[in-house]
């Protein structure tokens, strides 16, 4: 899997099913966020990482973050460990 940041959003390339996923600037925020991440990402650290970034209240920040890690789950570019 191959990332890079473009103007406000980040392009994810998937080499192995030859697709690829356009993440907005909120999108962009998360995927650096679990990238940059040493031992993995949680949702709590990622809704951090909004509130952050966009100075937007808790609860919308860790009800955006739970639907990101969902939505890239689904298409195959983030694994959920219970670890």
């Amino acid at each position: 899997m191959s990332w890079q940041k473009v103007d406000d959003e980040m392009v994810i390339l998937d080499l192995a099913s030859s697709t690829y996923s356009a993440l907005n600037g909120s999108a962009s925020v998360l995927w650096t966020a679990v990238v940059g991440a040493q031992h993995g990402a949680t949702v709590d650290g990622l809704a951090s990482a909004l509130v952050d970034a966009f100075a937007i209240d808790g609860a919308t920040a860790a009800a955006d973050a739970s639907a990101f890690v969902q939505d890239a789950v689904g298409r195959g570019l983030l694994e959920v460990s219970t670890h």
